[in-house]
């Protein structure tokens, strides 16, 4: 599915003339690129291509600038997705600038520099609810994720449990099954860090639980932290 879809949007991309729009076709078939395939090079490519097309259009080459800093944020390569999403970190209320805040907090905070990272995803996070329904945009949900993330990689591990219990108990009242495997894997995570083993399991569990149930790729990190906290508590042969 992943290959047909790669076809029908290089054929959609080679016959657009309109710049926007075949900005946006950019980003659809770099995305299946490079989370659908793997071919991060190619994805990369494409984006930069799209970049050169609309330098009339500050908001969507910065969106596409975001775009990019994601896909580096994804290989882990840390510094270079901050470096290129600095300059849209500035104070903002645009699509790229919540793309950018996304990306960045995240990068910033497993990058050693959390109190960045908390400030950034905060100011996103605001950004992101003020531009409502947006399908571009990840849900807002995620901010919070992110937000999260950034607190307890800053130390502030009560407010950062606040925060994604927050999310989790209005995922799980409202039927959001992405939401509750986010929540539950930071949940998992915080807990993993305040040296909670048996918590740490359960909510790492739920979380994979249902991002397999999901077919998301994201299982991996909901067992990664599984094994994790069972092998603090003891359980070798569990975390095996």
């Amino acid at each position: 599915i992943r290959d047909r879809a790669e076809d029908v949007l290089r054929a959609g991309e080679e016959g657009v003339t309109d710049p926007r729009a075949r900005a946006r076709l950019s980003i659809s078939r770099a995305d299946n690129l490079f989370r659908g395939l793997g071919r991060a090079d190619e994805a990369q490519a494409i984006v930069r291509a799209a970049e050169r097309l609309v330098v009339d259009d500050p908001v969507l080459r910065n969106g596409l600038v975001a775009l990019r800093a994601t896909f580096l944020l994804f290989e882990g390569r840390l510094t270079d997705a901050i470096h290129l999403v600095e300059p849209l970190l500035d104070e903002g209320t645009d699509i790229a600038y919540a793309q950018g805040a996304l990306a960045g907090s995240v990068a910033l905070s497993l990058a050693g520099r959390p109190n960045e990272a908390v400030v950034v995803a905060a100011r996103g996070e605001r950004a992101r609810v003020t531009l409502g329904e947006q399908v571009q945009l990840a849900a807002p949900g995620i901010y919070l994720v992110a937000r999260a993330q950034a607190l307890l990689e800053a130390g502030q591990m009560r407010e950062a449990a606040e925060l994604a219990q927050l999310g989790y108990d209005g995922a799980v009242e409202i039927g959001a099954p992405h939401g509750q495997a986010w929540f539950a894997s930071i949940l998992g995570r915080i807990d993993l860090h305040r040296g909670k083993a048996a918590s740490a399991a359960r909510w790492s569990r739920e979380g994979g639980v249902v991002w397999r149930e999901l077919r998301h790729p994201a299982a991996r990190w909901g067992f990664g932290a599984l094994a994790s906290a069972q092998a603090l508590a003891g359980d070798l042969a569990g975390a095996e």
